[in-house]
């Protein structure tokens, strides 16, 4: 499928354009990026869980679950979900973190959450995919190496 966006323009050299969608086509993405394979990928144990352009987010509806720090679009027509939105915790609770995990947040929000499953082209063979337990809510509060996780960032605060 032809993606019918705006291709994402950003300078860099030896940068890779990926498109694609979800199975109707009625939500399509493009990342421009360093190759996938030389990219950093994480995958973590979320049940649904750079450089992007959206085609279609009207077509999606999101599932915020939780404290609502993140949100899941998924195609209202197809089901699949090709993107994550980011809201983090509320601004005034961030205010009151160190200043360390201030910025951590705000690093964070800056992130645009993508699919790749749902890439064309992408060099499956290459990739090397890091797992991660980051965002497992209460479980994750337990191991202090990943305290810096967005829902547990609530947990240093007495709120």
């Amino acid at each position: 499928m032809d993606f019918l966006g705006t291709l994402p323009d950003v300078p860099g050299d030896d940068l890779k354009i990926y498109t694609g969608g979800c199975d109707c086509g009625a939500v399509q993405v493009a990342v421009r990026t360093k190759p996938i394979h030389d990219a950093e990928i994480k995958e973590d144990n979320c049940s649904i869980c750079i450089r992007v352009t959206l085609v279609g987010q009207d077509q999606t509806q999101e599932y915020k679950f939780g404290r609502e720090f993140n949100g899941s679009p998924f195609c209202r027509i197809c089901g699949v979900h090709c993107f994550g939105n980011l809201y983090g915790p509320p601004k005034d609770i961030v205010a009151r973190l160190p200043e360390a995990k201030q910025e951590f947040v705000r690093k964070q929000l800056e992130v645009r959450p993508l699919n790749i499953r749902v890439l064309d082209d992408v060099e499956w063979d290459k990739i090397n995919i890091t797992w991660s337990n980051e965002g497992t809510g209460a479980t994750s509060c337990l191991n202090e190496t990943l305290k810096n996780c967005l829902d547990c960032l609530l947990c240093s605060l007495d709120v």
